[in-house]
């Protein structure tokens, strides 16, 4: 049996965004929704991004806008692993 990951939904909404095109619109609710989507599993699932967002009050619970999702520097990304899930599979 195989088993359904939390995030394979969203995996597959955010496909369907991706293969429609940059001119596929979508409106400012649907961005916010699936923005909101996003951070909620980046948050779960990856520590060191927790740990940022929780030192600056941000969590699912908090942000309720696109623009409030804390944004971590690019030199983050070469001092934590900023992944979800194994680094090994990602492409």
């Amino acid at each position: 049996m195989t088993s359904i990951r939390p995030a394979d939904p969203l995996r597959g909404e955010l496909l369907r965004r991706i293969r429609a095109g940059a001119d596929a619109p979508i409106s400012d609710a649907e961005f916010n929704t699936l923005a909101l989507a996003v951070f909620g599993h980046q948050y779960e699932q990856n520590v060191a991004y927790r740990a940022y967002c929780e030192r600056r009050g941000a969590s699912p619970e908090s942000v309720r806008q696109w623009t409030e999702i804390p944004a971590v520097p690019t030199a983050a990304f070469k001092a934590a692993p900023l992944v979800c899930g194994d680094p090994a599979q990602a492409r």
